[in-house]
């Protein structure tokens, strides 16, 4: 069982890491944009990132959860 949550912790800190990532690339992506001018690279840029985490990541989330879930019923007593 402890092999179970020592996974889950490891994977919601990569998540909260991944988040933190994304949030400082948008964060130096406006400062750029604001200091060049470039407003519009900038907001495309974010669109982009903002894509990527919904598209990729929070699928990824939902099959880490029901992997996660699932270990529960299989038997292998962990």
């Amino acid at each position: 069982m402890t092999n179970i949550f020592d996974e889950v912790t490891k994977e919601v800190i990569g998540a909260f890491v991944t988040g933190i990532i994304a949030i400082t690339f948008i964060i130096i992506l406006i400062t750029f944009g604001n200091a060049t001018g470039q407003n519009e690279i900038v907001n495309k840029s974010i669109e982009s990132i903002l894509i990527l985490v919904g598209g990729i990541g929070i699928p990824i989330g939902f099959i880490a959860l029901i992997k996660w879930l699932g270990e529960f019923s299989d038997g292998r007593n962990y």
